[in-house]
């Protein structure tokens, strides 16, 4: 009788596990073994506070504002710290402006995030699809105001404009702004690797901190002679804010 009893225990013990076994996998980890990636951001104006209406100095010695600061931010993932070993590798787009101070990439299992590796605009195979299928709420929807000129031209990759005074009168008088309205697959850019050195706890949010530099757009133009491109109409200007791209995103 006690080995009868002994084995229907074995057994019921040996279910029990079999069961365990296969839920695990199934479900691969349990959520609670992940742990979430949060990018914060900070937006500046070279060493100043972003403001809207705020009046600032380009390279050049004219006073500006910004009235629109609409960009878009791609996330293609994390490298291990050799620069080339990937750790993280979804892509994720954020339609960025000054009032997004946060996102969260997603999940992962603890580990060392090293070099995070980002881009600003549209990747050519993402940039010709239609905004119409991607759900409200998506960077790449839909936005109001628009980032989308049509299936063959694509994304508006960043819109910054304001006001600047040209003549240098201390005042912006009727005619003195800047539109700078960037797309078009040629100018999408990669930034350089940012090395974050983020640990990944599971059940916490490891929080990545970065500046935005909305003076990196226009470093090196005269906006009171470089100040209207919608890229098709003046591409040398186009290509300029481009190439500027890469001094948008910073560590904090």
């Amino acid at each position: 009788m006690k080995n009868k009893v002994s084995i229907v225990f074995i057994g019921i013990v040996l279910v029990i596990l079999i069961a365990g076994c296969k839920k695990k996998k199934e479900n691969q980890e349990c959520s609670s073994d992940y742990g979430t990636v949060s990018l914060n951001f900070t937006h500046m104006v070279g060493p100043e506070a972003f403001a809207f209406n705020s009046d600032y100095i380009d390279d050049f010695g004219n006073n500006f504002q910004f009235s629109r600061a609409d960009w878009y931010l791609k996330v293609s993932g994390f490298l291990d710290h050799d620069n080339v070993t990937q750790i993280l590798s979804e892509i994720n787009y954020y339609k960025m402006d000054p009032s997004v101070t946060s996102v969260t990439y997603g999940q992962s299992l603890p580990t060392t995030l090293h070099n995070l590796q980002w881009a600003v605009g549209i990747d050519s195979a993402t940039n010709h699809m239609d905004p119409n299928t991607y759900e409200t709420g998506s960077a790449l929807a839909n936005q109001s105001p628009s980032m989308h000129w049509g299936w063959s031209t694509g994304y508006i990759f960043c819109v910054v404009e304001g006001l600047v005074d040209i003549d240098g009168n201390g005042s912006y008088d009727p005619g003195e702004t800047f539109a700078l309205h960037v797309g078009m697959d040629t100018n999408y850019r990669e930034g350089t690797n940012l090395h974050v050195s983020t640990e990944v706890i599971a059940g916490e949010t490891a929080n990545i901190s970065l500046d935005v530099d909305y003076a990196g757009f226009i470093d090196g133009i005269d906006l009171s002679t470089e100040n209207s491109t919608h890229t098709m109409d003046n591409m040398p200007l186009a290509v300029k804010v481009s190439d500027n791209f890469g001094k948008v995103l910073k560590l904090h």
